[in-house]
């Protein structure tokens, strides 16, 4: 994987490339979020389809990283939908709202299969609005170990999230 970090600093715009084309820029909320996750595409298709010349590479690479992140943002769309569908049936039948005590649920549920860093970094970025650069110098790590943390969050999120 070292591999692939390195080729980025010559590659980063495959990467500006595909998040423009995804019309994330630069400024964006969640602009970092958006480049942290391209860059770990660029490594991923990096390994798999590294022998390719420059220009192949380049604009293949660029498009598998575009259709990640319309996948990504598919699958948010979905998980939105189908709590909201499930929240409007439950509704219809009971009477009751019942989003907020599934909400507490699956919280309760993703912090307890957090470690204690993930909890913190989890907290300062929701409660505190920080960005990860911030609560790496507050926590007195490196960027990448926080990105690294909240890649880990996402999953646990994602994975109890696909529960419902």
């Amino acid at each position: 994987m070292g591999v692939g970090f390195e080729l980025l600093a010559k590659n980063m715009k495959i990467l500006y490339k595909a998040l423009a084309r995804a019309h994330i820029r630069q400024g964006d909320a969640d602009y970092d979020d958006w480049l942290s996750f391209s860059r770990l595409q660029y490594v991923y298709h990096y390994e798999k389809r590294g022998e390719l010349s420059d220009v192949a590479f380049n604009r293949g690479v660029g498009r598998l990283i575009y259709l990640d992140i319309e996948k990504q943002r598919g699958s948010i769309v979905k998980d939105l939908q189908r709590a909201s569908r499930v929240n409007a049936q439950v509704e219809s039948i009971v009477g009751v709202d019942i989003t907020e005590m599934e909400v507490r649920e699956m919280i309760t549920e993703a912090l307890g299969s957090m470690t204690e860093l993930q909890r913190q970094i989890l907290v300062m970025m929701i409660d505190g609005g920080m960005k990860q650069v911030d609560i790496a110098r507050e926590l007195g790590i490196s960027r990448q170990a926080v990105h690294g943390q909240v890649v880990k969050i996402r999953e646990i999120m994602t994975k109890v999230l696909g529960q419902t």
